[in-house]
């Protein structure tokens, strides 16, 4: 368009309107995916809670005891996968679920909501967690000089 006499702010109009709205699309299709997953969540506990004749802690504990062992068996892959992760990400995620593990396992004891939706937030989100250590340490390759 530039060479047909179209200005900068001509050509540059149509990129800045896609990239507006690319953006806008995608933080719409972010909060519906999030919505649905918060009311997925939500609904999780009723058939045990219904089941137990609606006592909360025995519920609470009870879903704490499935991520104890979710938690565990991600640990128990993590190391199995060591060698095709290196030992620096086994260890970031060996932390990172040890300490889920462990608040999980305090759970079943103090049977609290709260740690338990965090429990659940953290389990959806540790993919991610691992994703931005990955990102954090990539370096680009340079061209050899």
């Amino acid at each position: 368009k530039m060479a047909l006499g179209a200005k900068v702010r001509q050509v540059m109009a149509p990129f800045v309107m896609e990239a507006l709205m690319m953006t806008v699309m995608g933080g719409l299709l972010g909060t519906a995916v999030s919505l649905g997953l918060m009311a997925v969540i939500a609904v999780l506990p009723l058939p045990i809670y219904y089941a137990v004749g609606g006592y909360e802690p025995l519920v609470i504990r009870v879903i704490s005891a499935a991520l104890v062992l979710r938690f565990a068996l991600a640990i128990w892959r993590a190391l199995a996968e060591r060698r095709e992760w290196g030992t620096r990400y086994t260890v970031q995620a060996v932390l990172l679920l040890a300490a889920q593990l462990v608040a999980q396992v305090a759970n079943l004891w103090l049977a609290s909501l709260a740690l338990l939706m965090f429990g659940l937030l953290v389990w959806l989100t540790f993919p991610i967690q691992l994703l931005f250590a990955i990102i954090r340490d990539f370096q680009p390759p340079v061209d050899g000089a």
